[in-house]
């Protein structure tokens, strides 16, 4: 490696001459002392971008993860065709989920067969019944051994412990199935993507930006580094 200093129009220049393995002259680095030399990033901030995006995508992955198993603790479970007491401490819409896999206490139930018919009544403690229909849209949910899709909605305005009850219309006993139910399911879940969404594109898009960035300013240095120089001859 040699170095040679040149005095042109009242710029102090250092040309650094780096030289090869096989001993031929290697790409010259002009550093300027007007300020005028160009910074070249390096090939380390393209991995860094990959830590970025991979570090988002798990990020995303974990938080869906940790709420839908959040979630799912909260879902209140009743067997049926049965019936049980369920408290409800907030007022708000609730969701009936009738889950195809589920377990409860340690008893893993998977309906094959078919719940049509299955009439469920949910009644408050002065024997007032709860209006319930079909969702106004899907919803639908797996996590942790634990399957369930959307059946029925009602709207409950005074918290406080109602009766459940639900059977087969024609009187059968099978099959038995779990439904868990739920307030405001779907937002959450719906909450839930949106934001791992917009975990996932944020890191993207940074770590788009962080390549888009290295790549520019190393094409510019290298330029920069390569130009002929007025008053300088080509060696």
């Amino acid at each position: 490696m040699t170095c040679r200093p040149l005095l042109l129009g009242g710029w102090f220049r250092i040309i650094v001459e780096k030289e090869t393995v096989q001993g031929r002259p290697g790409r010259e680095q002009r550093l300027d002392t007007a300020g005028n030399g160009a910074h070249m990033p390096g090939r380390k901030w393209y991995a860094i971008a990959l830590v970025v995006l991979v570090a988002g995508a798990a990020a995303a992955g974990v938080m869906v993860y940790t709420r839908l198993s959040d979630l799912s603790r909260e879902l209140v479970q009743v067997i049926v065709p049965g019936e049980a007491d369920v408290t409800f401490s907030q007022p708000g819409t609730y969701t009936i989920y009738f889950e195809q896999e589920s377990v409860v206490n340690g008893r893993v139930y998977r309906t094959a067969g078919d719940i049509a018919g299955l009439l469920v009544r949910v009644r408050s403690t002065n024997g007032a019944e709860i209006d319930l229909a079909s969702p106004s849209f899907s919803s639908n949910y797996s996590i942790a051994g634990r399957s369930g899709e959307a059946v029925l909605t009602g709207t409950i305005v005074e918290p406080g412990r109602y009766h459940l009850a639900a059977g087969y219309t024609d009187g059968r006993t099978e099959p038995q199935a779990v439904l868990a139910i739920g307030l405001g399911v779907p937002g959450k879940i719906l909450g839930t993507i949106l934001t791992a969404l917009a975990i996932g594109a944020c890191s993207f898009l940074v770590a788009v930006a962080t390549v888009a960035v290295t790549f520019l300013k190393r094409r510019k240095a290298i330029r920069l580094a390569t130009a002929p120089q007025p008053g300088i001859a080509p060696s």
